[in-house]
C-alpha cells in the first residue's frame, strides 16, 4: 500500500499503521468521523464504488476523508487478480480524495460466493449544530434514481441486453459507474447560506424509497414524494423493464436527498453547475411517507433491500 499522507506513520509492521495525533488545543472545536460500507460483487464495481460511498457519506455529515482500511472475504476460486484489481482500484479513488488505504485485512472462505469488501473510512471536520428535516422543507434530489444498480446490471449482462437494446445504448449505461461520486456536489452545497440545509442522505443499496425512508425516520418526520419528479435516465428505466425491477428500490448511488428550506435556489446552483436535480417533495408533520403518482397515493413500507439481485449478477 502507498501512503500519501505525511501524518501516517509506519510501524515495524506494516500490520499497523501508526497516525500522528492531532494537537487537541488546536482543534478544540474539531471532531472524528468513522463511517463503514458493505459490497458484494465484481471486483472491478466494488473498487469504484466502495471509496466514493464511503467518502460521500463523510463529506455529507462536513468532515474532510482521511484515511481507509479494508476487510476482504474472497471465495476459494476467485484468482488473485481480483484482488489486485479492487486494491488498484481502490487507491486510485483514495488518491483522489487525498487520503490513505492503511491496512487491508484479506480471508479466502467458502462462507462467501462472491467477493465482499468492508471500508471503514475515517474524516475529520469541526463540529456543526446538528440540524433535521424540518415541516415545510423541500426535498431536492442529486442525480438518478438506480444510478448505479443499472450500471452494474449493465456491464455484468451486456451480452443479453445487447438481444434487446443497441450495444452503444446499454453501454453507456454501464459507464455510470464512472460518475457516482457526490465530491462536487457535495462542496456545491457549502455554498447555500447559512442554516439553509437541514439534512443530507445519500441514496445506496435500498435506492431512493430506502433513502427516503431512513431520511424520515432520523429526522421523525413525514413526507409527500411526487413519484414523477423523482429522476430517472432511460437506460435505467430499459433495463429495470427488463428484469422485472423497480427502479426507486435499486442501488442509487451517484444520488443523494437535500432536505432544505430553499429547495428552488438549490436546483437552480446544481443546474448551473452541470448537475440534474430536482424539488421531488416536501416534509410533512406526522409520520406519513408518501409517494403520489397522479391521484394514487401509497404509503412507503420499511425497505427490504435492493432490487439488483432479480437480475441475478
Amino acid at each position: 500500500l502507498h501512503k500519501h499522507r505525511t501524518d501516517v506513520k509506519r510501524c515495524l509492521s506494516e500490520r499497523c499503521p501508526a497516525v500522528a495525533a492531532m494537537p487537541s488545543e488546536s482543534n478544540s472545536n474539531g471532531r472524528l468521523i468513522l463511517k463503514s460500507e458493505t459490497l458484494t460483487g465484481r471486483a472491478a464495481h466494488i473498487g469504484q464504488m466502495l471509496a466514493d460511498r464511503v467518502a460521500a457519506q463523510i463529506l455529507a455529515d462536513g468532515a474532510v476523508p482521511m484515511y481507509m482500511t479494508l476487510t476482504v472475504l474472497m471465495p476459494v476460486d476467485v484468482e488473485e487478480q481480483e484482488l489486485r484489481v479492487l486494491i488498484h482500484e481502490l487507491e486510485a479513488a483514495c488518491e483522489r480524495y487525498q487520503t490513505d488505504l492503511l491496512d487491508v485485512q484479506v480471508n479466502v472462505t467458502e462462507a462467501v460466493n462472491q467477493m465482499t469488501v468492508t471500508m471503514t473510512g475515517a474524516g475529520f471536520g469541526v463540529v456543526v449544530p446538528e440540524t433535521k428535516a424540518q415541516e415545510g422543507d423541500a426535498l431536492v434530489m442529486i442525480g438518478y434514481a438506480g444510478y448505479a444498480g443499472a450500471a452494474c446490471i449493465a456491464d455484468v449482462k451486456a451480452v443479453q441486453l445487447h438481444e434487446r437494446y443497441h450495444p452503444d445504448f446499454i453501454d453507456k449505461a454501464a459507464d455510470y459507474l464512472k460518475t457516482v461520486s457526490l465530491a462536487e456536489q457535495i462542496a456545491l452545497l457549502q455554498k447555500m447560506p447559512e442554516d439553509s440545509i437541514h439534512q443530507i442522505t445519500v441514496c445506496g443499496e435500498q435506492g431512493v424509497f430506502g433513502a427516503l425512508w431512513q431520511l424520515a425516520r432520523i429526522a421523525d418526520v413525514g413526507f409527500e414524494v411526487d413519484l414523477k419528479k423523482i429522476l430517472l435516465k432511460q437506460q435505467i428505466v430499459e433495463i429495470c423493464d427488463y428484469f422485472d425491477i423497480n427502479p426507486y428500490m435499486l442501488e442509487s448511488q451517484g444520488a443523494m436527498l437535500v432536505c432544505t428550506n430553499r429547495g428552488e435556489a438549490l436546483t437552480e446552483l446544481l443546474e448551473a453547475a452541470g448537475y440534474e436535480a430536482a424539488v421531488i417533495g416536501y416534509i410533512k408533520s406526522g409520520h406519513d411517507k408518501c409517494i403520489v403518482n397522479d391521484d394514487e397515493v401509497r404509503y412507503l413500507d420499511m425497505p427490504k433491500g435492493s432490487e439488483i439481485v432479480k437480475a441475478q449478477l
